[in-house]
């Protein structure tokens, strides 16, 4: 374990200037909590490093955790909890999977063998596509990477009954069509109208992609995502494995696409800086497509919660106006988050076996103290 423990009463007496629309367990400290505003004064990323580092090891120091914070090549913070963590252990990923799936995408459409706005009906199951409402037949593989496709969540349910039979049948393995039955055929809304997360749509793009490439998907992450970046630990868990870190109480194979990919700090650290731009990941077009597309469900100058391709987009108007992206992915045993600041090519990763816990506050934080400390 790196760094040093937190006073709690000493991060209160930093007080809390900034307010923050989130929370984490009271059991821990938070970066929502840091005052950012004195730094504004001076240049003290040194000191904005060394608060951070304090308050997440108050966080993590019971856990099973890595974080890693860097600008472009340069490694401004590096802190592993737990016996035998490093930033090379292998994490079941939970959601984060999701950004794996679409810059996985987003190569195929560069090349030509995937067309965002191409329809998904045809690829449904045959059984599944009996008596399906005429909006099923507009939605686009775009509308699947951006969760406005309307179709409704095969793991979570809207009522306790459904959901009793979700978790039962999620157990076991299951194939596409039986999965598609638990979100049902009745969409949300008509696609391209409002936005919706849904597990849905990444466990059919996942599926879509193994057809259209005649690749599964790990055969697909290698050659779109491990060899162009070197990943040394990266891919899809069909069962669990004690080599990685995290478990859920829904068999694997139901999760492809969804939440069974696996990966490293290390790893997504390098998908986070191929899409700086200093690298051939994607191309500008591509990756300002990627980071940065707008939805019709997010309103121009607000402080706007929406989905890109792969990541949720954040506009924040606190203390100034600045942009970042994230996503986090949550399991039974496992809670992350990776995300990045693109203009300044600033990147975080934070894996961990913590259940349930919201770290997109612990990103906020991060992030913010370093901009009131004018760290670049």
């Amino acid at each position: 374990m790196l760094g040093r423990t937190a006073s709690l009463a000493s991060l209160k007496r930093i007080a809390c200037a900034v307010a923050a629309t989130f929370s984490v367990s009271a059991a821990h400290a938070s970066l929502n909590s840091l005052d950012i505003e004195p730094l504004y004064t001076r240049d003290n990323c040194a000191q904005a490093l060394t608060q951070i580092e304090k308050t997440l090891t108050q966080e993590f120091q019971y856990s099973r955790a890595v974080v890693l914070l860097q600008q472009g090549s340069h490694r401004l913070l590096e802190l592993s909890f737990g016996r035998g963590i490093h930033s090379t252990t292998p994490f079941l990923l939970g959601s984060v999977n999701k950004t794996l799936d679409a810059v996985t995408a987003m190569r195929l459409h560069e090349k030509g063998n995937l067309k965002l706005d191409q329809p998904i009906e045809p690829f449904l199951p045959e059984n599944f596509r009996k008596n399906l409402s005429a909006d099923w037949g507009t939605i686009k593989i775009r509308n699947l990477l951006n969760h406005t496709s309307g179709i409704a969540d095969y793991i979570n349910q809207d009522d306790a009954s459904s959901q009793s039979r979700a978790n039962q049948l999620l157990r076991t393995p299951q194939n596409l069509e039986a999965l598609l039955d638990l979100a049902g055929k009745t969409l949300w809304f008509h696609p391209l109208t409002q936005l919706a997360y849904s597990n849905t749509n990444y466990l059919l793009l996942a599926h879509l992609l193994e057809k259209l490439t005649g690749k599964t998907l790990e055969d697909n992450f290698k050659a779109e995502l491990v060899q162009p970046l070197s990943l040394q630990n990266t891919g899809v868990a069909r069962q669990m494995d004690p080599e990685i870190v995290g478990s859920t109480g829904i068999s694997l194979p139901n999760l492809l696409g969804v939440g069974n990919a696996y990966s490293t700090a290390d790893d997504l650290l390098k998908v986070l800086r191929g899409l700086d731009g200093d690298t051939p990941l994607l191309t500008t077009g591509s990756i300002f497509d990627f980071l940065y597309k707008s939805d019709p469900a997010c309103h121009p100058g607000s402080d706007c919660h929406r989905y890109g391709m792969g990541f949720s987009l954040r506009s924040e108007i606190h203390p100034f106006h600045w942009n970042w992206v994230l996503h986090e992915g949550h399991l039974r045993g496992v809670s992350h988050v990776i995300a990045k600041i693109p203009d300044q090519k600033l990147n975080l990763v934070i894996l961990s076996d913590e259940s349930e816990l919201s770290l997109e506050g612990n990103a906020r934080g991060i992030f913010s103290l370093l901009i009131g400390a004018k760290c670049f």
